[in-house]
């Protein structure tokens, strides 16, 4: 599975890259990803007839916008074009930040959270999705200890995927199942963080 939020990991790792002095690896890296972009869009232009941009992007940005958890059947009006959809955005964006800022953090909620705000799920079904969040703990654990020993790019390599993810769905619109393909990301670098604090309690030093 991926998201074309992953598009953002690439200037990322690829910095990352340059910056330990491994500008080849980085060219070579960046080159590579541009070239698998283009063919996905050559061959979704020739299949479909248009690029892989969401048919529920405009529908999308307004629910990000008036989105409310705590208002049953909550619904909207679709909007009439994404550049209706656009002035709705920045028209809460501008005359209401506070409930702006609150629904951004409920988007990075949905994310991340122990108990995700979708009603439609079952408890059960919650609760899995919930297990995600210890492990989000851990990997913001992991990814500390990775910066205090100066591994940019380890760290790198483990924060793009969820930094771009974060960065593109936390503004706009999010749901659980957005964050599925970084989960391994979280388990590595939970694993990382998880085996920092056991060094801590023992006092061994990780690297």
């Amino acid at each position: 599975m991926t998201r074309p939020s992953y598009v953002l990991c690439t200037p990322l790792i690829a910095a990352a890259l340059h910056g330990s002095g491994r500008g080849r690896e980085a060219g070579t890296f960046s080159l590579t990803v541009a070239l698998i972009l283009v063919a996905y869009a050559a061959m979704q232009w020739t299949f479909t007839g248009v690029f892989g941009l969401s048919g529920n992007l405009a529908v999308n940005i307004v629910v990000s916008a008036r989105w409310d958890p705590f208002v049953p059947d909550f619904h909207i009006t679709p909007p009439a074009s994404l550049a209706d959809a656009l002035r709705i955005y920045f028209d809460v964006l501008v005359n209401d930040p506070a409930r702006f800022f609150v629904t951004r953090l409920f988007n990075l909620w949905d994310l991340f959270g122990p108990w995700p705000l979708e009603e439609v799920r079952s408890p059960l079904s919650r609760v899995l999705i919930g297990l995600r969040f210890p492990v989000f703990a851990l990997y913001v654990v992991g990814l500390a200890r990775l910066a205090r020993y100066r591994k940019w790019v380890e760290l790198t390599a483990l924060a793009a995927p969820v930094g771009a993810v974060a960065m593109v769905h936390v503004p706009l619109f999010a749901i659980p199942r957005f964050a599925v393909p970084v989960e391994p990301f979280l388990i590595v670098g939970g694993t990382i963080g998880l085996r920092a604090i056991i060094a801590a309690r023992q006092r061994v030093v990780m690297f």
